[in-house]
């Protein structure tokens, strides 16, 4: 597996980061709800949860081209966790 391609862990990472913005973002937005149009802590929202699914088809990628040991391993940590 290349750093650069689409199963590279980096990517998966790389997208759990903005997902992680987005969710500081859209809580930061519902706190300040009368100060902002109520549309705005909706598309923040929405927005956090597009990023989290992709952070998850982006993980679902990662272990599919990943080799059996790193695999199981990555499998037993979620199943821990």
């Amino acid at each position: 597996m290349r750093a650069g391609s689409p199963a590279s862990p980096k990517r998966f990472l790389l997208w759990m980061l903005a997902a992680a913005l987005a969710y500081v973002a859209a809580s930061f937005a519902t706190h300040r709800w009368g100060v902002l149009p109520p549309a705005v802590p909706w598309a923040l929202t929405g927005l956090a949860v597009a990023l989290a699914v992709a952070a998850i088809v982006a993980f679902r990628r990662y272990l599919r081209a990943a080799d059996e040991l790193v695999r199981k391993i990555e499998i037993d940590a979620l199943a821990v966790a």
